[in-house]
């Protein structure tokens, strides 16, 4: 019976933990939305002369904040079928 106890405690304290952090990141502040057409301004090699296009990607979801504070966004890329997680500060709005 103990047993059974302890199981039902940490589910509790389980669902607890999730609704803080679920809370927390919905509580903080973000540039973008989801569906937003935004830039992402792709890296090439180091070294490498020519600056690379950016591309169009539209936002599909936010994911959680990094542990330095940082907001993490899914894109996709409009023109293929590629998707990419990224930071804010790798993306800007399209005009």
């Amino acid at each position: 019976m103990p047993c059974c106890r302890r199981a039902r405690g940490r589910a509790a304290i389980k669902a607890a933990i999730g609704f803080a952090i679920d809370k927390e990141i919905s509580a903080m502040p973000r540039n973008y939305a989801i569906d937003d057409d935004v830039f992402h301004q792709v890296q090439g090699p180091q070294g490498r002369t020519g600056m690379p296009q950016r591309s169009l990607y539209k936002i599909i979801s936010c994911m959680p904040i990094e542990a330095d504070g940082r907001p993490r966004y899914r894109i996709r890329s409009e023109t293929e079928k590629l998707e990419r997680v990224v930071t804010e500060e790798q993306i800007f709005r399209s005009a």
